[in-house]
């Protein structure tokens, strides 16, 4: 049983109870109603109210520990001694409970061992107002943060073929789904393989399979091609139900004004003291329906694209800036735990906006995520594993083709295996050919030639080498050794 499917199982049946998680010598506890989420609770000490409050700035550590000595003397709940001795209001507690819970729950999808007992008794009482937070909506926000080593764990092979899944009454569908997930769906069609999704969807490799991990975990897609040509009408339309989305047009949206210079000066001067609400014109109370009706309006009013003839066009640093500044403010009040603890900055008074182009974000991640399985690659070669350490510089120069470094690791571990001596020689020449200064480069392919018995491929790199660097002693022995 993995965590979102025990999750989902809870929701369809609409269960109340508590579900028991531990894995020595860690409990957590989460309390749901009607499948939905209510409480959540941890014996770590990190995974305390106060603890999660002071990490997000909104308490200092003299007032946790002041509330920590009144909750020893009372036995009170240390949220209630916190809004008692005036350290925070009421709001900050409530939205701090919701982080809390949120965060507990998240935490458990990134387990991957351990025990769960589910309990059917009544909950015990709670000196609290239930909190009820969608469990599918958690259930997505859990996939989110699953580490990537998880995930890749997870991952069938890249070549495999998706369709999506028969059972089309799940209770985790279109109006929970991100837009990464929507667009991955309408690529899965019995036909096309994880690889080829994630070239044609366009978010990117690390978005894309992140996506298709979440759609099998939420059993919306499944492995395996169209076994009949019948059964296309049934895969077409399981794919359009499960991106549908309740939208309704947004009031007045059919008849906004003319975006005109003044509007457009004025939008983008107002940027710098807007919170995010304030960038997408929506009240603090607003649902996500309503926060999303907002993007898709804004959008589409402000997209750089929209604005090709004069004198807009000419204005496209503005307009650029005003819809990444819409795209970064429904990222963040578009996702629920986001959302939970950018309220709690601002209930704490911390306004810390930070924009950043999906661009940028997406470049990052996978630069980190190649950095990541570059240097697992790394750890697997010193230790000869040479098929992991394969794979792993394979997943690095997936998400950074342009690293030169990540093809010759690969050709190396490649040489190394039986039968893959052609294989090493195409990445070593794309090695060489992305970088053709590094003299490391030539010498291992043409060792990789010199194994292979083809000395005069291998004297011709020599050469090209020495070109390169004419001192080089290295070279000078190599040719001669090869010569031998």
């Amino acid at each position: 049983m993995t965590v979102p499917l025990l999750f989902q199982g809870l929701l369809a049946e609409k269960k109340t109870g508590t579900i028991v998680f531990s894995r020595d010598p860690v409990v957590k506890k989460v309390y749901v109603a009607n499948g939905d989420v209510f409480f959540a609770s941890s014996s770590l000490s990190e995974d305390r109210l106060g603890e999660w409050l002071l990490r997000a700035g909104t308490i200092t550590r003299r007032q946790c520990d002041a509330a920590a000595e009144v909750v020893k003397r009372t036995g009170k709940k240390q949220g209630a001694v916190l809004v008692e001795l005036g350290y925070i209001t009421p709001e900050v507690l409530d939205n701090g409970m919701r982080y809390q819970v949120r965060q507990i729950v998240v935490s458990l999808f990134n387990w991957r061992n351990g025990n769960y007992v589910f309990d059917d008794s009544p909950a015990p009482h709670f000196d609290i107002d239930p909190l009820i937070i969608l469990t599918g909506a958690l259930i997505v926000e859990g996939l989110r943060e699953m580490e990537w080593s998880v995930v890749r764990r997870s991952l069938p092979p890249l070549r495999t073929i998706l369709l999506p899944a028969a059972d089309r009454s799940l209770p985790v569908q279109g109006e929970e789904l991100e837009p990464d997930h929507r667009t991955v769906l309408t690529f899965i069609d019995g036909n096309t393989s994880i690889e080829e999704i994630c070239t044609r969807s366009g978010i990117g490799d690390f978005n894309a399979l992140r996506a298709i991990y979440a759609l099998l975990a939420l059993r919306l897609a499944e492995t395996g091609a169209l076994k009949q040509a019948g059964e296309t009408k049934r895969v077409r339309e399981a794919a359009r139900d499960a991106v549908k989305v309740n939208e309704t047009k947004t009031p007045g949206a059919a008849i906004l004004a003319p975006l005109t210079v003044a509007a457009l000066l004025e939008a983008h001067k107002r940027l710098a003291q807007q919170d995010h609400y304030e960038v997408l014109e929506v009240g603090r109370s607003a649902t996500p329906q309503e926060i999303k009706k907002a993007y898709f309006t804004l959008a589409k009013r402000y997209h750089p694209d929209r604005h090709f003839g004069p004198p807009l066009n000419e204005m496209k640093a503005e307009l650029e800036a005003l819809f990444n500044a819409i795209h970064g403010a429904h990222e963040t009040l578009g996702s629920p735990d986001r959302r939970d603890q950018y309220d709690l900055e601002l209930a704490a008074g911390a306004r810390q906006r930070q924009v950043k182009t999906t661009a940028g974000a997406d470049k990052d991640a996978n630069a980190s995520a190649a950095i990541a399985h570059f240097n697992e690659g790394m750890k697997y070669f010193s230790v000869r594993n040479y098929w992991d350490a394969e794979e792993s510089f394979e997943w690095a120069e997936r998400f950074d083709p342009s690293n030169a470094e990540y093809a010759f690791r690969r050709a190396m571990a490649l040489s190394h295996m039986p039968r893959r001596g052609r294989d090493a020689e195409e990445y070593f020449a794309k090695a060489v050919k992305m970088d053709p200064s590094k003299m490391e480069y030539y010498l291992e392919f043409a060792n990789l030639y010199v194994k292979l018995g083809l000395k005069a491929k291998a004297m011709a790199l020599f050469q090209k080498a020495l070109k390169q660097n004419p001192t080089a002693e290295k070279i000078k022995e190599a040719i001669q050794k090869a010569g031998e």
